[in-house]
């Protein structure tokens, strides 16, 4: 993988699956809160253990990684998403992709979520198994 000088030593992608079923981000007042926060937090350390060489837990493939020197990235991105849901219980894509984003931001892929200014996402209804599959570019 090229390493990409103009972008802080960020490579051209970073690409994660997450084999969980995709969970919409929880309201505050909402009964659920407290279960997202929970996924959110393992999942998200889950990535960070990766990111650094550790993987635990198996639910997480990071197929291509930045350079740790580069992490978390300051740079303005682009999210390319995809969720796969194993259900047709409606979810609405921005509060998909509001979990994703929290969990790179609780990992420490980068610092805050106002970063990412471009976004492509898709939701699969009726999947085999749930997972999200992340993909995270320098723009």
């Amino acid at each position: 993988m090229e390493n990409l000088g103009g972008h802080g030593g960020l490579n051209t992608t970073m690409k994660i699956i997450i084999n969980e079923n995709p969970m919409s981000a929880a309201r505050f007042k909402s009964t659920s809160w407290w279960k997202y926060q929970d996924i959110k937090n393992n999942l998200a350390t889950e990535l960070k253990l990766h990111m650094i060489g550790n993987p635990t837990g198996g639910r997480i493939v990071v197929t291509d990684k930045w350079v740790k020197k580069s992490m978390p990235s300051t740079n303005l991105l682009c999210l390319t998403a995809k969720f796969y849901r194993t259900s047709n219980r409606i979810s609405d894509i921005d509060n998909l992709l509001k979990m994703a984003m929290d969990i790179l931001q609780t990992a420490g892929v980068m610092h805050n979520d106002d970063q990412i200014r471009e976004v492509h996402a898709t939701v699969k209804k009726s999947a085999d198994k749930g997972r999200f599959e992340l993909e995270i570019n320098p723009i």
